[in-house]
C-alpha cells in the first residue's frame, strides 16, 4: 500500500474515537477532503470533480472503514472543498460535484458492489 495512504485501521481508530464522535443518533460526522490550493486526502485537479486515480487507494480505504462494525453507529457526511478562485456560487457548486463523485464512488464499490 501507498505509504501515504491512511489505512482502514487507522480511520476507524480516529473516527471511532469516543472523544470525537460525542454526537447523538443521527448526527453526522463530517469528513472532508481535497482542495487545489491544499492537496487534501482525496485530491483534484483544478475545476475538476472527477475521482483521480491516484485518489483510489485512499477511497478504498474509507470506504472500507465505513463499512467495518466499528463505523457502524455512526452517520457521515462527505464534504468538498475548493480553493478560493472563481465565485462563492461556482465553488460552492464544485463542492457539492466533488463531495458527489466521492459518495458515487463508495456506493458502487462498497455499499452497491456489482457482482457479475
Amino acid at each position: 500500500m501507498n505509504s501515504k495512504v491512511i489505512s482502514k485501521e487507522k480511520i476507524v481508530l480516529v473516527l471511532g474515537r469516543p472523544q470525537i464522535l460525542t454526537r447523538g443518533p443521527g448526527d453526522a460526522v463530517k469528513i472532508t477532503f481535497g482542495s487545489d490550493r491544499k492537496k487534501g486526502l482525496i485530491p483534484f485537479d483544478y475545476a475538476c470533480c472527477d475521482v483521480r486515480d491516484d485518489a483510489k487507494a485512499q477511497l478504498n480505504e474509507l470506504g472500507k472503514a465505513l463499512c467495518s462494525t466499528e463505523l457502524s453507529e455512526y452517520v457521515f457526511e462527505i464534504s468538498g472543498h475548493t480553493d478560493i478562485r472563481g465565485s462563492e456560487a461556482y465553488n460552492q457548486d464544485l463542492s457539492l460535484k466533488r463531495a458527489g463523485a466521492v459518495r458515487k464512488y463508495l456506493m458502487v464499490f462498497f455499499i452497491f458492489p456489482r457482482t457479475d
